[in-house]
């Protein structure tokens, strides 16, 4: 007999197993002692009834649960089932937006486990603006060190770390390389979050196999230790949220069916707000790359994802969105002491473009060094 029979009644044996402060979503009330969960997450008679875990992948111990029997992934339940639970659902929510983007990303790569597309549950809470204290930006929180080999691009107009679809499949890129380099998921992860030298390092060190392994030896830093543990529990969390009793989460009533669409010139992104239909937010939300209301002056053919609807308002409208049509750009590298009004006369440009074009807030506090586009 197949195992999801069973799936039910072992959530149900989790819940009765353990005390009635575990689950506060709606099932039990929370005015108990948290800590009397004690029984559950150090494991009792019931808890060993899941399946035996052997040498089986991450992704069928989650799925068959027995991933449960570890009590470092018990008491990740608990943590994101009450202390994180606001958390937890901020991020299910914010999923919805995102999901079907990344799953398209996916797709094309069926060697990649699927699971994997909820990686940014941990990472950034599916919050593509998310910046850690170390710097590392987006769904994926590449750093930079690790984004620009993986050719993401960042300047003053837009950081490619929060461009949901780059940023994605520079992700599968990287996951890819890390599962080649280590031949399981487990230290994959693990690398993903500590660097693949420093697992390589610590594998060395210890003589371990796995993570687990690596976990026992305690030779791995907290964060890295706990990064496997803390994406298994939420899995589990956000695979079964019926059976965890967690809440249904309102799906956002802005979510619509998104297509890419390329301009030729910078585009005004409130123009396009207001001639489009879509708000301004709803926009900014499904294309975060942007620093500024506008897209690059230097891109050719930028393209932006908006809803199908709006797609389909725009053409009906055939409105003007651009804010300057400059097919060419030169790069100028202001030298010290040089002006704005230097610059656009050297050009044969008029001062008023170069401000307009660059977004410079106060043309006279230039500096040496940065970069002006000067359009042809």
């Amino acid at each position: 007999m197949k195992f999801i029979f069973f799936k039910p009644i072992l959530i149900f044996l989790i819940i009765i197993s353990c005390s009635q402060s575990l689950f506060p979503f709606g099932l039990i009330q929370m005015n108990d002692d948290p800590l009397q969960s004690e029984n559950f997450i150090q494991g009792d008679k019931t808890t060993l009834r899941f399946p035996l875990l052997f040498k089986k992948d991450i992704f069928t111990t989650t799925d068959n649960f027995s991933a449960c029997r570890r009590e470092i992934i018990r008491a990740y339940l608990f943590y994101y089932l009450t202390f994180q639970s606001e958390y937890l659902l901020k991020s299910i929510k914010r999923s919805y937006h995102y999901l079907d983007i990344i799953r398209n990303c996916f797709q094309n790569y069926p060697e990649i486990p699927e699971d994997l597309m909820l990686l940014p549950l941990l990472e950034s809470g599916f919050n593509p603006r998310a910046c850690s204290r170390s710097r590392a930006l987006g769904l994926w929180q590449f750093m930079k060190n690790t984004a620009r080999p993986l050719k993401l691009k960042a300047n003053k107009w837009l950081d490619e770390r929060k461009d949901i679809k780059k940023s994605t499949y520079a992700a599968i890129k990287h996951l890819k390389y890390l599962y080649d380099s280590f031949g399981s998921w487990d230290l994959a992860l693990a690398a993903y979050n500590g660097g693949a030298n420093y697992i390589r390092k610590k594998l060395k060190e210890s003589n371990a196999k796995d993570i687990w392994e690596l976990r026992k030896a305690q030779v791995l830093n907290t964060e890295t230790a706990e990064y496997l543990p803390k994406f298994i529990a939420l899995l589990i969390i956000y695979k079964n949220q019926k059976l965890f009793g967690v809440p249904e989460v309102d799906f956002p009533s802005d979510i619509q069916e998104t297509r890419e669409i390329s301009f030729n010139f910078p585009v005004d992104l409130k123009k396009l707000a207001f001639y489009s239909g879509m708000t301004l937010d709803l926009i900014r939300v499904y294309n975060p790359e942007l620093n500024f209301n506008i897209t690059p002056p230097f891109y050719k053919n930028y393209s932006l994802r908006i809803t199908k609807e709006a797609i389909e308002e725009l053409n009906s409208l055939n409105k003007n969105l651009y804010i300057y049509k400059y097919k060419q750009y030169r790069k100028h590298k202001i030298k010290k002491g040089e002006s704005i009004s230097e610059i656009a006369e050297k050009y044969n440009k008029k001062e008023a473009t170069l401000v307009r074009v660059n977004r410079l807030k106060n043309p006279h506090l230039i500096y040496a060094g940065r970069i002006l586009y000067i359009p042809n």
